[in-house]
């Protein structure tokens, strides 16, 4: 190595669509803490739209004759996984807690999602 001289590091287009990446999360995520600012309503999230969505596609498909039937109920298993695949990474046992959180959309209706901090039980 010689001593006094500079070297330059050059970040092609690579490096500079990753700094626009970051500054668009970075924006994403001022841009969601100034909406729970100015409406501190709370969104039902961790997975309960998905299973909302899972419960009245599965409904619908008793209307449905013959195979028909069979592809909208695949639909409604895409959906479960969606909450699966959320309690999975969260270190949850995913049929489990989805079981758990789907139980009570089915008997009340009312929407639940899971509190993926540890803890398997719905969250309303």
């Amino acid at each position: 190595m010689l001593m006094g001289r500079s070297s330059r590091l050059r970040f092609g287009t690579l490096g500079t669509l990753l700094v626009k990446k970051d500054k668009r999360n970075i924006h994403d995520a001022l841009c969601v803490a100034r909406n729970v600012i100015r409406n501190n309503s709370t969104a039902h999230g961790s997975g309960a739209a998905e299973i909302s969505c899972s419960i009245a596609v599965e409904a619908a498909a008793d209307k449905y004759p013959g195979v028909a039937q069979y592809a909208i109920r695949a639909f409604a298993d895409a959906l479960d996984s969606v909450p699966m695949a959320l309690a999975e990474n969260s270190v949850l046992q995913p049929i489990e807690t989805l079981a758990t959180v789907k139980a009570p959309q089915i008997k009340v209706g009312r929407w639940a999602g899971m509190l993926v901090m540890g803890q398997n039980e719905p969250l309303s």
